[in-house]
């Protein structure tokens, strides 16, 4: 529902009939409810407490508290499941965000308290103009001249006061921001006569190229904040018998917290009763959300791509890897864009060491007793980062001195260090491989289950290895071995006929950076033998990054646990449980 509150002014020549009129306005309302939803929460997480503002407190805008049920109130709710292989990208670019709203705290504020007014009148005034329609059955007509056949959205945005909204937000330079307020029946404001019909069909079409990150840019975030926090609350797990866990958006739990929080509210309640309504009941059903999700995916997948190239040029990556980053993505055929996964490495690894940001490491290590839940945090050594302009390329992309320090946390550490967002990853261990793996935590035996021994000689044996292990290596050789597109790559056809094509190696070999290639395939080999591979899992091997406070990743693997359910990621809801 919130895409289209970002709809340019191309896609809003779009025609809407009329028996759909309270229809989109219940789309309406729903959007900009989601995007204060989705806002209010970052806010809070930003600024925990009131801070002021002029002299004055600006208190932050209440949240509905039936739509509290799907969130889990941290950051959690702003890890997107996007589908594009990029979950490293995310934190970095959370954090990219949190530092530039604490760095203008008082200018961000302001910003907000404005869009959350202006989200209130969005929902006010689509509210006016559905109980006219739907309720009373008001002729349309008779509610600023509205079309008895259709509207453009524009039009239909004009005519219901609601264009102030689009304007403001997605047509950059325009001062046309008035209302239009209901008109009274008696007096209907009638239109020029040149606007009261229409004929054929108009094609809308968005102009809209794809997303440019800049983190100085409030509505961008926005709209990334907006999109991530839907793409985060209704996340899920599904376990089918005999295969693996599948992580997914449902679309059927965001319909499901729709009807909590609006169903009520904007079912009709036609004064002839709902039988005689004018409007047909077109229901809101999980397969237009699924459309709206998967318009989300694409538009972030697009936005972590342009990152990657903001990014590679901030970590002080040399051109030639901002050039990679750029011919190496590719595209799925359902529009996701993505980068290769091992190409995004280096510049996250240097942004997280060029500013200071902690990581958060939780190990599952599975023994044939069940598995041990160990956390880890480490820090990087800034000083540890080569100086670009004095060391070989390759040394500044593969960073073979760049260095962390490891320590290990317990559950019940009352380091307040760990109530501030941390870069975490979730990772398994197991002496064996992913098969193996899958295999444990689906056995209806073994099922996943804690084993509580502290003394247990396999899990003491492999902190000490995680302890020393050197942390830039667990990096790159993980992601060396992982794929580096969550899709299958078209082969090409040559004068040889068809061959399968690596876009990342022939992007390294285009743009003068040959030697990663060949360090592309020695990192490779070498996860197998560090037990950092699919095929070898005896260190560990992340699974998932996201952003959060270490303490709420303890807490949400802790209510599992204590419940003797399946480890499954934080962030996601365990369908077969609902």
């Amino acid at each position: 529902m919130s895409v289209l509150l970002f709809d340019d002014f191309s896609a809003r020549e779009k025609p809407l009939l009329q028996r759909l009129y309270p229809f989109h306005l219940r789309r309406v309302i729903r959007g900009a409810r989601d995007a204060a939803h989705a806002l209010t929460a970052f806010e809070k997480l930003v600024f925990p407490e009131l801070k002021r503002v002029s002299g004055t407190l600006v208190p932050t805008a209440p949240t509905d508290a039936s739509y509290e049920k799907y969130s889990w109130g941290t950051f959690m709710d702003f890890d997107s499941h996007v589908g594009d292989c990029a979950c490293q990208v995310r934190p970095v670019m959370l954090l990219n965000i949190l530092d530039e709203f604490r760095n203008n705290a008082a200018v961000i504020r302001k910003r907000f308290a404005n869009l959350h007014e202006q989200l209130q009148q969005i929902v006010d005034q689509a509210a006016l103009f559905h109980h006219e329609l739907c309720n009373k059955n008001t002729l349309v007509h008779r509610l600023n001249n509205l079309s008895k056949r259709e509207e453009t959205l524009n039009s239909f945005y004009k005519k219901t006061g609601l264009i102030f909204w689009w304007n403001e937000w997605c047509d950059e330079g325009s001062s046309e921001t008035s209302w239009a307020p209901v008109t009274p029946p008696s007096t209907p404001d009638l239109l020029p006569q040149g606007e009261q019909r229409r004929t054929g069909k108009k094609k809308a079409v968005s102009r809209e190229g794809p997303p440019v990150w800049d983190v100085a840019d409030f509505r961008l975030v926005c709209r990334f904040l907006v999109f991530s926090n839907i793409l985060s609350r209704f996340k899920t797990c599904l376990r089918r018998p005999g295969g693996n866990f599948i992580y997914r958006v449902s679309p059927q739990r965001y319909f499901d917290a729709h009807i909590v929080r609006d169903g009520t509210e904007l079912a009709c309640r036609c004064v002839h009763g709902p039988e005689r309504c004018t409007y047909r009941n077109r229901k809101d059903g999980p397969r237009l959300i699924n459309e709206e999700m998967s318009a989300m995916q694409i538009w972030i997948s697009q936005l972590s791509s342009s990152f990657m190239e903001v990014n590679c040029k901030l970590a002080g990556m040399p051109d030639a890897m901002t050039n990679v980053i750029r011919d190496a993505t590719r595209v799925s055929a359902r529009g996701i864009a993505a980068v290769p996964t091992f190409a995004t490495i280096p510049s996250i690894r240097n942004t997280i060491v060029m500013s200071n940001a902690p990581i958060f490491l939780t190990v599952h290590r599975f023994c044939a007793q069940g598995y041990h839940s160990n956390f880890f945090r480490i820090e990087p050594d800034t000083e540890s980062l080569p100086d670009v302009e004095a060391t070989l390329t390759r040394d500044y992309i593969i960073g073979p001195d760049v260095n962390f320090r490891i320590k290990q946390v317990l559950p019940s550490s009352c380091d307040a260090v760990l109530s501030e967002p941390h870069v975490c990853l979730i990772a398994n261990s197991i002496d064996g491989d992913n098969n193996a793996l899958v295999e444990l935590v689906m056995s209806d035996t073994h099922r996943g289950k804690t084993h509580s021994s502290h003394a247990c000689d396999d899990n003491l044996e492999q902190i000490d290895k995680i302890l020393g292990s050197k942390f830039n290596e667990v990096l790159l050789t993980f992601f060396a071995q992982h794929s580096d597109f969550p899709f299958e790559v078209p082969s090409e056809e040559g004068a040889e006929g068809e061959r399968q094509i690596d876009p990342l190696a022939e992007s390294f070999e285009k743009h003068g950076l040959r030697f990663m290639v060949d360090e592309h395939k020695s990192l490779r080999a070498r996860a197998q033998e560090l037990g950092t591979s699919y095929e070898a899992m005896h260190l560990f091997v992340p699974q998932h990054m996201f952003l959060e406070r270490p303490r709420d990743v303890i807490a949400r693997l802790k209510e599992r646990t204590d419940a003797a359910q399946r480890v499954i990621l934080p962030g996601f809801v365990d369908e077969n449980a609902l």
